[in-house]
């Protein structure tokens, strides 16, 4: 990989780096919008809601390391990244959105009813084969975090009222910052030098 090493004094020297030298850089400088701001700069977490903001989706703090800021971070409610706040609200907005409806249309699933391999449990999958949303039927397996129905009618009622967020959940959600964005706007890689 080519570099411009930019020197102290504002020169600019051209060099070759070593595969090991750019998985070096690639690997320091990899974001996954996760990572803590420096102080004073701006981070975003959800708004419990839509209530803070003018019913937006996301809530914008200056980070000064206080409790707030860092029960935030521990919660897991703290993003870098705008885009990626608003697409994790939107996700987990969903998700909120369907154990309800799950619920409402005749409840979720106990324990003993886990255990029956005779009784049903429905839930939506995207196909990228056919590009298609589909109804997995299973008996006794439950995975973390999935959303379970009781039929396949409540199912295919969840897919149509949920259909343009499920479709954008499973082709265009992303829950990181990919490498590649960025590189698209790298086209080379400056280094400081102390001489």
């Amino acid at each position: 990989m080519k570099a411009k090493l930019t020197l102290e004094n504002g020169k600019t020297i051209e060099m070759e780096l070593t595969k090991e030298q750019t998985e070096l850089i690639n690997q320091n400088n990899k974001k996954t919008g996760y990572e803590r701001v420096t102080y004073g700069d701006t981070y975003y977490s959800s708004d419990n809601g839509g209530l803070i903001n003018d019913n937006t989706s996301v809530n914008m703090d200056d980070y000064i390391g206080d409790y707030v800021d860092n029960a935030k971070y521990d919660n897991a409610d703290y993003y870098n990244d705008e885009t990626l706040t608003e697409n994790i609200v939107r996700a987990d907005t969903l998700m909120r959105k369907l154990r309800r409806f799950a619920v409402e249309n005749d409840g979720s699933f106990t324990k003993e009813e886990w255990t029956n391999n005779f009784i049903v449990k429905h839930h939506i999958y995207f196909n990228y084969n056919t590009n298609t949303l589909d109804i997995c039927l299973n008996n006794n397996y439950k995975h973390f975090g999935q959303i379970y129905f009781r039929s396949i009618e409540i199912t295919q009622k969840a897919i149509n009222t949920f259909k343009e967020d499920l479709i954008w959940y499973f082709t265009e959600f992303d829950d990181m910052l990919r490498w590649l964005k960025w590189m698209k706007y790298v086209n080379h890689v400056q280094m400081n030098i102390q001489m």
